[in-house]
């Protein structure tokens, strides 16, 4: 299979996953409605739906093993399942582009082609082409991935109404519960550590906030060591230059937190810092 299958094939399979969740807890909704005292583990349809969600994780999992940084890195990560990954990687490495069917030009941002001028948009599901995608920087990543920051608040970007944001929801969610699945290790998990480590820290920066402010502001932080790390150990991997993060870009840790279960030395350009 040529990458470009292989690619959209792994988005299907991903895409499906989605459909499946969506599926299940609506069920598990219409369920409750008609009666709230439902024991919805043992309903035959729903055990269906969460057993096909299963395999399609199995799934997902076999078609990641062609990429070292889950088969050498996130397959060791508590938490870090094959959905997750499947996500972090396929947005990391590669980017969809809308095309049209009929010359297989770009399409613009009203979905109409570049080279015959068809309109595309409500024509159905579109035709893409894959390409390779690539962060020079931390920061980068960190922004299209929902979780830089916002130069006019200062705070972590929010979708406004009528406007395309310049960062990936997608990313946003996917970091969410990979932050909500480090918070259910054990304390000896690293990136739970560092997650309690933070909390402990905002308790005292922020005696006032309430105890799920402070949750998610250790998540945060915590997603943003996971996707440095992630983005550290892509590159190495893939003979990329390293820069070295500037200390106060990994939470104002005084040196650098080398990224967890990767055995390998980091070799950092000395003279560059990725800000």
């Amino acid at each position: 299979m040529e990458k470009q299958d292989a690619v959209k094939y792994l988005i299907y399979l991903l895409r499906t996953y989605d459909g499946v969740t969506r599926m299940i807890t609506a069920t598990k909704n219409r369920l409750h409605a008609i009666n709230p005292d439902a024991d919805v583990g043992h309903q035959v349809e729903i055990k269906a739906m969460e057993s096909q969600q299963g395999n399609l994780s199995r799934r997902i999992g076999k078609e990641l093993d062609v990429f070292p940084i889950w088969t050498d890195w996130m397959q060791q990560i508590p938490g870090c399942g094959p959905y997750v990954a499947g996500n972090l990687i396929q947005m990391y490495y590669f980017k969809q582009v809308a095309i049209c069917k009929k010359c297989g030009a770009d399409l613009n941002a009203e979905f109409t082609c570049t080279g015959c001028g068809t309109a595309s948009k409500g024509g159905g599901i579109l035709a893409t082409r894959i390409e390779d995608r690539d962060f020079p920087t931390i920061s980068k990543w960190w922004a299209f991935m929902g979780r830089g920051i916002d130069a006019e608040t200062g705070k972590m970007p929010k979708r406004s109404k009528g406007q395309k944001s310049n960062w990936s929801s997608r990313g946003r969610v996917v970091t969410f519960q990979l932050g909500d699945q480090f918070n259910r290790q054990k304390e000896d998990h690293p990136y739970k550590a560092f997650l309690l480590e933070r909390r402990k820290r905002h308790l005292k920066t922020h005696p006032g906030a309430s105890k799920g402010y402070n949750l998610n502001m250790s998540k945060h932080e915590t997603i943003k060591l996971f996707l440095a790390h992630m983005w550290t150990v892509a590159r190495f991997m893939d003979g990329k230059p390293v820069s070295r993060p500037y200390a106060g870009t990994i939470m104002g840790h005084t040196g650098i937190v080398e990224p967890f279960f990767f055995d390998h030395k980091i070799s950092y350009v000395e003279d560059r810092v990725a800000a």
